[in-house]
């Protein structure tokens, strides 16, 4: 079993753009075609076009490492010995040395740096030469505080450190030797994916990583690349075609009685149906308009001042469960009315198919982390209601958010009108599957 800590971050939970991962070569991890300038006893070690620029430029994007620029810190290895074993980067350092290393993303064959929305970086083979005698031991510490971290369950490394600080540290405990290494990132044995941990940075072009090694008889190499099978693959970026596509119509919604029973909507997709029931007390200001709009969005309305915690499943035509492989949900419209009423929606990472939320580029929201559970909170005023899911104005985009749910088959989330003054109304949640803002 894969164990996952998502980081706790204090202002604004995970917000990304579509996690990929860095290809040591082309997209295929096995063609490992990269080429390696420098070696780290020049000023850099750069791995040319490990991926495309997400902005459809064209432009292809280059991997860079350089020693860290701080005061103490400094490099000794076989430097010959760096750049790439098989679909690996490798750094190779002395033992009794610890060094600051900076990782960053370039556009291809220049300085200028390019952030990446989401991606994971994973470090393999962290071991020791001796570890009844404490020589040779490996470590890694994320200087750059992570989105989040991975390692299985039955791993040997010994983790310390927080990674609020930029402390986060995971060391190894158990022997190790060539014999033993990964040949391939994402086709692991499980005693190399118990020496590995995967981290995800979010919209960032640049991380710094510090190696360090103990006192032993020989230099040691240091491997790492992005994706790995030390996770189930990764849910696609927001828009991917190959999604689930889920789509509403009034005239397939087969239950329509949120206060007693569900609201039923058939064939979202494939010939799937998704179930909406209330956990709690659910109080409608008029529930006439439950169930599919006009324009495809799936409606909840719901009385000021009030909330519920609502319950979403997938079926199939023997309303047996269903699990979707992944997929997106999308709200709309998340707005308020004259500081008086506030709409809110809470999804909480409990569930291990909840994957990502993602945000639109210049959010009008409020969106604040407690614990496990993300808030998004209306600010904005009177925002027009789109027409379509696929066709919005940039203040309708700035407006809505979507998760990401990968090999779901139920999941939970909480609506609340935070009811401020004045008399009690109505206010309509709206939904669909994937959005415009891609």
């Amino acid at each position: 079993m894969i164990t996952t800590k998502k980081a706790e971050i204090t202002n604004v939970p995970e917000v990304v753009k579509g996690p990929r991962s860095i290809s040591f070569g082309t997209f295929d991890w096995r063609l490992c075609e990269a080429a390696v300038q420098g070696n780290l006893a020049d000023s850099e070690m750069r791995y040319s076009e490990v991926t495309d620029a997400e902005d459809h430029s064209g432009n292809k994007i280059d991997f860079v490492v350089k020693v860290a620029d701080v005061d103490g810190n400094s490099y000794s290895a076989k430097s010959e010995n760096n750049g790439k074993q098989g679909c690996f980067g490798m750094i190779n350092m002395l033992t009794g040395t610890t060094t600051a290393f900076d990782f960053a993303f370039y556009i291809s064959g220049t300085s200028t740096p390019y952030t990446m929305k989401n991606f994971f970086f994973t470090v393999y083979d962290i071991d020791a030469k001796n570890a009844e005698k404490e020589k040779g031991h490996e470590s890694v510490t994320f200087d750059t505080p992570v989105a989040s971290f991975s390692t299985t369950d039955t791993t040997e490394l010994a983790q310390s450190g927080s990674n609020d600080d930029g402390t986060l540290t995971f060391s190894a405990e158990q022997n190790g030797n060539a014999k033993d290494n990964p040949s391939d990132p994402e086709g692991m044995t499980q005693q190399q994916l118990d020496r590995a941990v995967k981290v995800e940075y979010a919209d960032v072009a640049d991380f710094r990583i510090t190696f360090g090694i103990t006192k032993g008889s020989q230099a040691r190499n240091i491997f790492f690349a992005g994706q790995s099978n030390l996770l189930p693959p990764a849910v696609p970026p927001r828009c991917d075609e190959s999604a689930n596509k889920m789509s509403f119509s009034q005239d397939k919604v087969t239950v329509n009685d949120l206060g007693n029973t569900n609201i039923t909507f058939n064939d979202v997709t494939d010939g799937v149906k998704l179930v909406v029931e209330s956990q709690d007390t659910y109080q409608a200001h008029n529930i006439a308009l439950n169930g599919v709009d006009e324009h495809g969005f799936g409606i909840i309305n719901m009385k000021t001042g009030t909330q519920s915690n609502m319950h979403f499943r997938f079926v199939d035509a023997a309303n047996a469960p269903k699990t979707q492989e992944y997929l997106y949900l999308s709200f709309y419209d998340i707005d308020q009315y004259k500081n008086k009423a506030f709409e809110i929606i809470k999804i909480c990472t409990g569930s291990e198919s909840f994957v990502k939320l993602y945000l639109p580029e210049n959010p009008e929201l409020e969106v604040s982390s407690d614990g496990p559970c993300h808030t998004i909170k209306a600010k904005a005023e009177g925002v027009e209601n789109p027409l379509s899911p696929s066709a919005m104005t940039d203040r309708q985009k700035s407006n809505a958010f979507t998760l990401a749910f990968s090999q779901v088959e139920a999941f939970d989330v909480s609506f609340e009108i935070d009811h401020v003054k004045g008399p009690a109304n109505g206010r309509n949640f709206i939904f669909s599957g994937n959005s415009a803002f891609c």
